[in-house]
């Protein structure tokens, strides 16, 4: 092929399967093109490719994969799909270090809601829900097929069961 290993040396570029390269490497190939990083010694493949119409990071061996910034780990999934932020051997699909939480909208003043587990001394699960207006802030739980909400704990800190709403510390439908 007259384009297997193409260098435009007047834009410093080299293309591999293409004359024309758009970037410092360019690979390109009709069948599942790839660049392979491969440690022989230890037999890890890191790959980068495109397949069908998908683009690929990964592994094609059985190791992990991590993701760094400033030469230091900050997440890994294994070769068995669990995901750890911050824990270099996850053990579920998702694990998250000790004295972490999980955020859900932005900070600041807008609505935002926290699940947060901390263990320095004493552990705790905090759940939060902060609403930007007054009746906001509710947590709510569901169950069934089809959602249906069971218990409300509200911004005053009313509790509702069988209840979307309560007057009450406690009221039970």
């Amino acid at each position: 092929n007259a384009h297997m290993l193409f260098v435009d040396a007047g834009n410093d570029r080299v293309g591999i399967g293409t004359s024309s390269p758009a970037h410092a490497v360019h690979i390109a190939g009709t069948t599942t093109p790839e660049l392979i990083v491969e440690d022989t010694t230890n037999n890890v493949k890191a790959v980068v490719g495109a397949d069908n119409s998908v683009g690929r990071i990964g592994t094609d061996t059985n190791h992990a994969l991590t993701l760094r910034t400033n030469d230091i780990e900050r997440m890994r999934i294994d070769s068995s799909g669990n995901v750890g932020i911050g824990v270099s051997s996850p053990l579920t699909k998702l694990h998250l270090p000790n004295n972490s939480s999980i955020r859900f909208g932005t900070s600041g003043s807008a609505a935002k809601a926290d699940i947060a587990y901390s263990s320095t001394g004493f552990e705790f699960l905090d759940i939060k829900c902060q609403g930007t207006t007054n009746g906001f802030g509710n947590i709510r739980f569901f169950t069934n097929s089809a959602p249906t909400e069971r218990m409300r704990i509200d911004s005053s800190g009313n509790v509702g069961i069988g209840k979307t709403s309560s007057g009450n510390k406690l009221e039970i439908e």
